[in-house]
């Protein structure tokens, strides 16, 4: 496949408001996810010596010292409306304000606070979400022609997969008379005059043509 057309693929939409970050359905702090109240408590308190196994402390040890980073006590620590302290030295600090959230049932819940952030972001990303699997549509298509034509050029097998999707102004519904003077850059969509008593629809933008089925550049189509 052509570097090119796989450099024009579109990337997934990401919403970012402060440490927050909204895309693809998940809702993270500093990148990470949200832990629930069990899953806190486990990760972060220390087992009983008197009923745990040697086996079980030592994995408890090892999750402590690898998943319990300054990152996620931060993250954790905002997910759960607390302050924190944003400093790698700070760690064992955030640790015991994790964990003294844990035991006063403040990480039972997410705050109102947290939740209306998350609301928020959520309803600011369904038309991001909306126009990226429009674009997205659009790209496998020009993707499909490419490799079905290999000598298209990037740009034409994109304005042919814009043509061929239904989202596209250059796939608009046909009229039954000549439209208005386009701006720059818009789609011109007009009827040619024809010798029979049938009539084609051209649909043109910049050098490119697509009517009958058929799309050109300069009146060249693919592989011509």
């Amino acid at each position: 496949m052509s570097h090119a057309i796989e450099s024009e693929r579109p990337s997934i939409p990401v919403l970012e408001q402060h440490a927050f970050t909204y895309s693809d359905g998940s809702f993270t702090c500093m990148g990470l996810c949200r832990m629930t109240e069990d899953e806190l408590r486990e990760l972060t308190m220390e087992p009983n010596a008197d009923t745990v196994t040697a086996e079980a402390r030592s994995i408890w040890e090892g999750n402590i010292n690898k998943i319990v980073t300054t990152q996620f006590l931060e993250a954790q620590l905002q997910f759960y409306g607390e302050n924190y302290y944003p400093y790698p030295a700070m760690r064992r600090v955030s640790l015991n304000m994790l964990r003294q959230a844990v035991v006063a049932g403040k990480c039972h819940q997410v705050p109102e606070r947290i939740r209306k952030i998350e609301a928020e972001m959520r309803n600011k990303y369904e038309p991001l979400l909306e126009k990226y699997q429009s674009d997205l549509g659009v790209w496998e298509l020009s993707k499909a022609q490419q490799e079905a034509a290999p000598g298209l050029s990037t740009e034409m097998a994109l304005d042919e997969a814009r043509c061929d999707s239904p989202d596209t102004e250059m796939k608009m519904e046909v009229v039954s008379q000549v439209s208005e003077e386009p701006a720059n850059n818009q789609v011109a969509t007009h009827i040619p005059p024809s010798n029979n008593n049938s009539t084609l629809p051209v649909v043109e933008r910049s050098r490119f043509t697509y009517t009958n089925g058929q799309f050109t550049s300069n009146g060249v189509g693919p592989g011509q």
